[in-house]
């Protein structure tokens, strides 16, 4: 558990509406709002972290070298279905 909150309860101040969808959300899932946003965050936590390493290894790219790699790729026609619109 975080070393700043009590082992307790973390309560959000949401707005009516958000309540209610989140609520109504919940019931949907046969989960309680508490559930529900706990899967919500865990859900959303990797994705950001995600995000984040996905931004670092970009910084370190080199477009010499993604130019070489494509420069191998053999020149065919699309596959079906993945042709320009």
């Amino acid at each position: 558990m975080h070393a700043l909150l009590p082992e307790a309860v973390c309560a959000p101040l949401l707005a009516e509406q958000v309540f209610d969808f989140l609520v109504c959300q919940g019931n949907q899932d046969q989960a309680s709002l508490n559930q529900f946003i706990t899967v919500a965050v865990a859900e959303k936590a990797p994705a950001l972290q995600t995000a984040d390493f996905f931004s670092e290894r970009a910084g370190q790219s080199k477009p010499e070298a993604l130019a070489l790699f494509l420069h191998k790729v053999k020149a065919r026609d699309p596959l079906a279905g993945d042709e320009k619109a």
